[in-house]
């Protein structure tokens, strides 16, 4: 769902640029990702139904150790792995491209879909998981909240004239 957030606001705003190639790129991956998401949730919603406890631990436990993107691991020729990320993380979040309360939002709808607060029978343990998600989102909006993002500018290598 990220990724579709984040390449469906590439696409508005190449198209509010007039940068055609770009929309339809971003279009189509976000379609692509968008699919990505339905075939999941429903997924883990099947997997709910017949195994609610574990699922309901695999998914704190998932949260809990924070979704790791394979963008994180970008850098600079020569750099340090992830140097390269907080740059573009920092452009696209003041572009709004994408930010942590589209993170906030998602997880919301996670809950939501998969209606965390209405699941029973669930062992202690998966009782404990799900007070830890359904508190996770305000906890998570909070903290956003306080997130300056830095108003450097930078330049990325593949953007200058050759």
């Amino acid at each position: 769902m990220a990724t579709y957030i984040s390449h469906n606001n590439v696409a508005k705003i190449a198209r509010e640029k007039r940068h055609k190639a770009l929309a339809k790129i971003s279009r189509i991956i976000a379609g692509d990702e968008m699919r990505h998401h339905q075939a999941y949730s429903k997924f883990v919603k099947e997997i709910f139904r017949i195994d609610p406890s574990e699922m309901m631990i695999a998914f704190q436990q998932m949260m809990h150790h924070k979704i790791i993107m394979p963008a994180m691991n970008l850098r600079k020729s020569f750099g340090a792995k992830g140097g390269l990320f907080g740059d573009l993380s920092a452009v696209a979040q003041r572009v709004g491209v994408y930010n942590g309360f589209d993170y906030v939002d998602i997880l919301k709808k996670l809950n939501t879909i998969w209606e965390i607060d209405k699941i029973t029978n669930l062992t202690p343990e998966a009782e404990k998981a799900r007070d830890y998600l359904m508190h996770l989102p305000d906890r998570m909006y909070r903290i956003t909240e306080r997130i300056v993002i830095p108003n450097t500018k930078f330049e990325f290598k593949w953007m200058l004239p050759a």
